[in-house]
């Protein structure tokens, strides 16, 4: 039979083994956690690939630069460490962007109160607001 949490939501888990309801809880949302962090490394491995595969052009330049006398060497290293820094750089950016654009879209309640923690707007309200937020999800 179906659960009711404290924030009013059924939940319903099946196991092969006798368990308890909160060994059951408790092992569903570490898999969660786990499904969740391995998506994200996943995604922003995607997203760096794509950069760097953008960025490859620059990359084959660097790669004729380096048959120039002297300067060839260097300018080939210092654009091929540019374009791994500006292809990691926008991947993390793109990266998080995804991840505050889902926040947004399943807790938008606690979103705005982290937003407008980081943004540093009213953050004495903003933190108690986003303590609440928390309290009711994990519960």
């Amino acid at each position: 039979h179906a659960v009711r949490t404290p924030s009013g939501r059924e939940l319903a888990l099946v196991a092969a083994a006798a368990r308890t309801a909160d060994a059951l809880i408790d092992a569903a949302v570490s898999q969660t956690a786990t499904e969740t962090n391995v998506l994200r490394v996943l995604g922003f491995v995607l997203v760096l690939v794509a950069f760097m595969l953008l960025f490859s052009p620059a990359t084959a330049l660097a790669d004729v630069l380096r048959r120039v006398p002297l300067v060839g060497p260097l300018g080939a290293s210092v654009i091929s460490l540019g374009v791994c820094l500006s292809a990691t750089l926008l991947a993390v950016s793109v990266s998080a962007l995804v991840v505050i654009a889902s926040w947004f879209a399943h807790r938008p309640l606690m979103a705005a109160a982290l937003a407008a923690v980081v943004g540093g707007r009213d953050r004495a309200a903003a933190l108690e607001h986003l303590r609440a937020a928390l309290a009711d999800t994990l519960l």
